[in-house]
């Protein structure tokens, strides 16, 4: 009978590695150099730790990660020293970031080592990325990377913005005015005026409705014609008035009671408002 004997290979744990074949030993595994790691068994050679990482410790099982507000562009760092905070105009929300991110035209980032962004307040915007600050109420920022509040403009009259963090101010409806800087909402003309411009920086944008027409609600940009059976014979009116049972007005945009005529004889009208009479 013959025996035989079965050798068991024993891998090099995590942390470490071995670049040779056939090692009789556990001392040729070599444990990882600072700035690299082996998360798993078995391994020739170790893994180099990411942008935005170190690897402090000799032997590491992996990777530390620079937090957020910080950045790292380099591979196989050392040191959590190597995790550079993010210069204003810039933020990290999340953790182990090769680079930071520009804020937002809207925002500003006016701290060193931000984790997010700051928005320019309501009747405000900022057209520019990496805006540094922001500004007070009112105003807007078209950039991106501001680092201050003073990249927040206020909204010119004739504009508004309702909402935080516009990059861009919105032109008032025809129908309405902004008569103020950094206006938070625009003003609508009153009932019974229309306005057909958009961007009016007035009340006296809002024209009275011409006798003949009429506008029942405010926020309008046109008058409503006052309708067949009806009148409209005062300016700046804010409803029709209808002429009366026994009478008829066939036109529409009437200006004058005079325009309701009686029916004539062998007609009849019940009912008040009517553009024609009954036969009967």
């Amino acid at each position: 009978m013959s025996s035989s004997k079965t050798n068991a290979l024993l891998s090099c744990p995590a942390g470490t590695y071995n670049p040779n074949q056939g090692s009789t030993s556990s001392q040729a595994c070599i444990k990882c150099a600072i700035g690299s790691y082996n998360q798993f068994a078995g391994r020739s050679t170790c893994v180099t730790c990411d942008s935005g990482a170190y690897c402090d410790t000799v032997g590491a099982t992996g990777q530390q990660y620079c937090p957020a507000g910080t950045y790292n562009p380099n591979r196989g760092s050392t040191s959590s020293k190597a995790c550079i905070k993010c210069p204003v105009g810039s933020y990290n929300q999340f953790a182990g970031r090769s680079a930071c991110v520009t804020c937002d035209s809207g925002a500003y980032c006016d701290t060193v080592g931000a984790t997010g962004q700051q928005y320019c307040p309501t009747g405000t915007y900022n057209p520019n990325r990496g805006s540094t600050s922001s500004h007070a109420s009112g105003t807007y920022n078209p950039n991106r990377g501001s680092t201050s509040s003073h990249a927040c403009i206020k909204c010119a009259i004739g504009s508004y913005s309702q909402f935080a963090g516009g990059a861009a101010c919105v032109t008032c409806d025809s129908g309405a005015y902004c008569d103020t800087v950094g206006a938070t909402r625009q003003q609508y003309c009153p009932a019974g005026t229309y306005n057909p411009n958009r961007g009016s920086t007035s009340s006296h944008a809002c024209i009275k409705c011409p006798a003949g027409s009429y506008n029942q609600f405010a926020g309008r940009s046109a008058c409503v014609t006052c309708n067949a059976g009806a009148y409209c014979d005062t300016v700046g009116a804010t409803g029709q008035q209808y002429c009366p049972a026994g009478t008829y007005n066939p036109n529409q945009g009437s200006t004058s009671s005079k325009a309701c005529i009686k029916c004539p004889a062998g007609s009849y009208n019940q009912l008040s408002g009517q553009s024609s009479c009954f036969s009967g």
